[in-house]
């Protein structure tokens, strides 16, 4: 009835992975409800900063990295919460 898409790591990566198992086009091609999880939720929009990575395209938007939170070494992982801005 539903489609769950989860996921956990790089976008490029997984991207690679969705294609050489030539699911880009089934998920696509669904025409039930789909849920996406994490990573999951980021493969369904058009593309991605991460990787540069060209994505499923399900949501017609760019995906663009949070800023570091204040005081963050650059490229440190976020490993925490993080508030919400407006």
């Amino acid at each position: 009835d539903r489609v769950i898409l989860p996921g956990v790591g790089a976008a490029g990566h997984a991207m690679d992975v969705l294609r050489a198992h030539a699911l880009v086009d089934v998920i696509r091609n669904l025409q039930q409800p789909v849920l996406g999880i994490c990573l999951g939720m980021q493969l369904l929009f058009e593309s991605s900063e991460e990787d540069d990575a060209r994505l499923i395209g399900l949501i017609p938007a760019r995906l663009q990295r949070l800023p570091p939170p204040p005081g963050a070494r650059p490229g440190a992982p976020r490993v925490a919460s993080a508030g919400t801005f407006p």
